[in-house]
């Protein structure tokens, strides 16, 4: 079932983790950070910030919580 059109994400998803051998810790709250490029990323969708004025903006409100 996982070979479905509509799972392709996670296969790229799975496939990426497997590659690289990292994995967010289930330990750490990741969610804030999460969120901080979440954000960024809308930013540059609707053009208010540039990318790199954008991950600074998320690097800085991680840190900030640090």
């Amino acid at each position: 079932e996982m070979q479905a059109p509509r799972f392709a994400h996670l296969r790229f998803a799975a496939a990426m983790l497997g590659d690289s051998g990292l994995s967010v810790s289930t330990t750490c709250n990741w969610y804030r950070t999460m969120a901080d490029f979440n954000l960024a990323a809308q930013q540059v969708v609707l053009g208010q910030q540039s990318a790199l004025d954008a991950l600074k903006i998320a690097e800085r409100a991680t840190q900030d919580r640090q």
